[in-house]
């Protein structure tokens, strides 16, 4: 993108971009599955998927989910304000991105410990979610501050409208990433019937909120009513999975709390400096506070950096 987009005609060439790298992973993906000497075989197993058939479910209305919202903008408000909240959304995806790759490497040791031992699941839980506290309570809380001035730095100020929709979206990134270790620990635990009812209770829920808050709220109406439907999936999530294992995650609120606070200290004071530097200085802050604050221990970094060798080791 960064090589073949120069300018605003060249966006007709993205669909090409897009297309051009999934077929090489896919390639790729074929070429290293073949390497190591192993066949394809297209016989189907109806047992797979009918196990699968929740999980497919979930998926659908994951997209239903994180596109209704759009639509609904677009024919309620009209183009523009689709253009300032996709303004928002888009950078807020682009945080997820951690979130995800986070699930991918966290949903196999899921799986291996529940099958293992409840204690080593216990300790990934905890550990999973330490992590994730850490990464994600300074981005809502410096987000929902500095909006209007990423905003600003990423589009420009024709975009500024954006601002109060990416304020209410920052909280999402916290609701969707603590509800990821949920969700992907009921998988894990072979609890996929419940994520998808999770699933489909919260998109459904998106829909009426987004159809009632939008005429009056306009994207702001839209950020609420996301907000909203990751509050409902989290608090399902938590309650099916607290019946596998009980995680007292609370008590890991408290040092990134602390350390947050001390960088919104900072935040406030060196206000009037340019927002890049600011938002360096901001993460040094944070990164230090947390270094006094002994917020994440050796013993958490080999729990997950063991478990994921493990786990390739007996493939």
């Amino acid at each position: 993108v960064f090589v073949f987009i120069k300018q605003a005609g060249d966006i007709t060439r993205i669909p090409f971009l897009w297309f051009a790298g999934i077929g090489g992973g896919t390639a790729f993906l074929l070429f290293i599955f073949y390497l190591g000497k192993h066949r394809l075989k297209c016989r189907i197993k109806f047992s797979l998927l009918r196990a699968a058939i929740p999980i497919g479910i979930a998926a659908i209305m994951n997209q239903v989910y994180f596109h209704f919202d759009l639509v609904t903008i677009g024919i309620i408000k009209g183009e523009i304000d689709v253009g300032l909240y996709n303004a928002a959304f888009k950078i807020i995806t682009f945080l997820l991105s951690v979130d995800t790759a986070f699930a991918w490497i966290y949903f196999p040791m899921v799986s291996r410990f529940f099958i293992e031992s409840k204690e080593k699941l216990r300790k990934l839980i905890l550990t999973g979610t330490k992590l994730i506290f850490l990464f994600v309570i300074p981005l809502a809380f410096g987000g929902t501050l500095l909006a209007e001035r990423v905003i600003r730095l990423v589009y420009g100020n024709q975009f500024i409208g954006a601002a109060d929709a990416f304020r209410i979206l920052i909280w999402a990134i916290p609701l969707t990433s603590i509800q990821t270790i949920f969700a992907f620990g009921l998988l894990g635990c072979n609890r996929e019937k419940k994520y998808t009812i999770g699933m489909v209770v919260g998109t459904v829920v998106n829909i009426v909120l987004n159809i009632i808050l939008i005429p009056l709220m306009g994207i702001k109406g839209a950020a609420t009513a996301t907000i909203i439907s990751e509050i409902i999936m989290l608090i399902a999530m938590f309650f099916w999975f607290k019946q596998i294992l009980f995680v007292p995650f609370i008590a890991y609120v408290f040092k990134p709390l602390a350390a947050t606070a001390l960088m919104m200290l900072f935040l406030i004071l060196l206000w009037g400096i340019p927002t890049l530097y600011l938002i360096i200085i901001a993460i040094l802050i944070y990164v230090i506070s947390l270094w006094f604050l002994k917020a994440l221990t050796r013993h958490d970094i080999t729990l997950l950096r063991g478990g994921y060798e493990s786990i390739h080791r007996n493939r």
